[in-house]
């Protein structure tokens, strides 16, 4: 995947974020957590990947290292996507829920469902009381469709 200027500086404040969120991993370890996350995402979401280094180099457990793995690369992919959008002139998508097969869901996502919302700020979550990206909050499978301004229209 190349990864231009714009998305290197959106994926480096993912990471920083994202991973510091990682309980089941002494802090001391999160910058090399950090690097494998960024190696999996530019080896194209290879989450087996990270799934295997979280196990072997940290000693978490397979399904812990699964829920990790899945969960940073649909971050990143997501943040990627928005990044790219906007560089191309997209400021609003539209809000798709996903319960990825899970027996669990957010009502609240379930509700967002459809919701047109600004790319920058997020999708409004009263769940969470605040806005947020498809993706961000754990173990989210949700996803946004560009909405792709009209010719002549701005």
């Amino acid at each position: 995947m190349r990864v231009t200027p714009e998305v290197q500086n959106v994926l480096d404040s993912l990471y920083e974020q994202q991973v510091s969120l990682i309980k089941s991993i002494p802090e001391q370890y999160l910058t090399q957590v950090q690097t494998l996350v960024q190696q999996s995402v530019v080896n194209g979401r290879d989450v087996g990947f990270l799934k295997e280094a979280l196990k072997k180099l940290y000693g978490v457990t397979e399904s812990r290292a699964k829920t990790i793995a899945r969960d940073q690369n649909a971050k990143a992919t997501n943040a990627i996507a928005r990044e790219r959008c906007k560089s191309s002139g997209i400021t609003e998508g539209i809000w798709i829920h996903r319960a990825g097969g899970s027996k669990s869901y957010r009502d609240s996502h379930i509700k967002m469902n459809g919701q047109r919302f600004n790319l920058s700020e997020g999708c409004y979550d009263p769940h969470v009381q605040r806005h947020i990206h498809a993706g961000e909050l754990i173990n989210c499978k949700c996803d946004f469709r560009p909405v792709i301004p009209q010719i002549g229209s701005g």
